[in-house]
């Protein structure tokens, strides 16, 4: 989660930054890359559009909720931007470089921290804090410095978060997605999220993963009619629904829960939300559908593998759904597990990075 929210944090010189960070938050990553390249040509002695590239592959493998082994090509590619970005913020001076040369460390932490690489993870750390805490004390003023802080002080970062959305003159956004982690996946403060979530969906309303996610949010303190319109909303126009229906809907349904998408808690979730809506409102035709397609799985993944296989079976059998479908058919006929459903996923839609 970390890269979209440092890929945020770069300097705002110009329209490249806000081009780049919608294409992020609709999960365009080649379009979020070509953005920063763009922002690389133009001012090549900069580390922000570096900072950018990277922070785009690293969102890219991210929100993978396919696990699997990152490919080679993706990672010697983030590493190679990460420390472009990081050489490049040690030649400048003063406290906008310091900001820049942590967030660089930040990032190349947080890939560490990810791969299970504890020692990488926390030696940079330490750096990239240093680094920050520098920036603060040439400038008090550098509130940038706080959203670094806070995202590696995950449970002591809230504050910093929150000054750094409040005054953060690059990473106000960046704070505000990360405070919804930090809410949401390790407070489970659906309330306290939702103002949060409402901000970052005014400012970036085409996001099907920040539309998704706000409907999650709804359902879980109780506004389920607002919830359902959320989500019913997605397949009515027809260019959102094949823009949901497509290769991004794992993306969209599990990028921000990431492995935790798969967990006991997150799947009983999902089973009560999609019920409520099955037998609550009776939906037809597609949405019936993929309200099914999910509760399948859901139950599948929890063990109970007979409630799976009865509402898998009552898919229907539509082209726009094929992959669904299809998945549907292959989990029913046999046990859905966990690595059932995940080498399904990799087949349908692509997802090793």
């Amino acid at each position: 989660m970390l890269a979209l929210l440092l890929a945020l944090a770069v300097p705002a010189q110009g329209a490249w930054l806000e081009q780049g960070t919608a294409a992020l938050f609709d999960l365009e990553f080649d379009k979020a890359r070509a953005v920063c390249e763009g922002r690389i040509r133009e001012a090549p002695t900069d580390p922000s559009g570096a900072l950018c590239r990277a922070a785009a592959t690293w969102w890219q493998a991210a929100t993978e909720p396919v696990e699997g082994r990152v490919d080679a090509a993706l990672e010697k590619r983030f590493f190679a931007d990460v420390d472009a970005a990081f050489k490049l913020a040690k030649k400048g001076s003063g406290a906008q470089a310091h900001v820049m040369a942590g967030l660089a460390l930040g990032l190349r932490a947080q890939w560490h921290q990810d791969r299970g690489e504890k020692g990488k993870a926390k030696s940079y750390g330490k750096k990239a804090a240093k680094r920050l805490k520098k920036a603060l004390k040439l400038d008090p003023r550098a509130s940038d410095a706080h959203f670094g802080l806070g995202v590696l002080d995950l449970e002591e970062g809230t504050y910093a978060l929150r000054t750094a959305m409040g005054y953060g003159r690059l990473t106000s956004d960046a704070a505000a997605f990360f405070l919804l982690r930090v809410l949401i996946l390790e407070r489970k403060d659906y309330e306290a999220a939702l103002p949060v979530l409402e901000r970052l969906r005014g400012r970036y309303p085409r996001s099907l993963m920040l539309k998704f996610l706000e409907a999650v949010a709804l359902h879980r303190v109780g506004r389920w009619d607002e919830s359902r319109a959320l989500l019913s909303g997605l397949l009515q126009d027809p260019a959102v629904r094949a823009e949901f229906l497509g290769p991004k809907q794992p993306r969209i349904v599990c990028g921000f829960y990431q492995e935790r998408c798969l967990e006991r808690e997150t799947l009983l979730g999902a089973i009560e939300w999609t019920s409520r809506e099955i037998e609550t409102w009776h939906p037809k035709g597609l949405w019936r559908s993929v309200l099914l397609f999910y509760r399948g799985l859901a139950y599948g993944l929890a063990g109970d593998h007979d409630l799976a296989a009865r509402d898998l079976r009552a898919v229907e059998r539509h082209p726009e759904l094929s992959p669904m479908s299809w998945a549907a058919d292959t989990c029913a006929s046999g046990i859905c597990r966990r690595q059932t459903v995940l080498e399904l996923m990799k087949e349908l839609y692509g997802l090793q990075p």
